[in-house]
């Protein structure tokens, strides 16, 4: 598990029910990763209930490459 990060929210959107926000430092970001950005969204299910629908996109320092098992690592985290 991860001990310190910075969160810093880049947007609210109440009328779509979406939230933005980006870890902007601490121990997930590392040395390779400038920022990680989500988009968190609620939309309705066809059973009358919610589904959560999450993107991340990483924001690397320079040409470095993130690969898929880097990601999930952290995940599991």
């Amino acid at each position: 598990m991860y001990n310190i990060h910075l969160h810093q929210v880049d947007g609210l959107d109440k009328d779509n029910f979406v939230y933005n926000y980006s870890i902007i430092e601490g121990d997930a970001i590392g040395d390779k990763v400038e920022k990680i950005s989500y988009e968190i969204k609620l939309v309705a299910s066809a059973d009358g209930g919610s589904i959560i629908k999450s993107r991340s996109n990483y924001h690397c320092k320079g040409e470095v490459e993130i690969k898929e098992e880097h990601v999930n690592a952290g995940k599991e985290r």
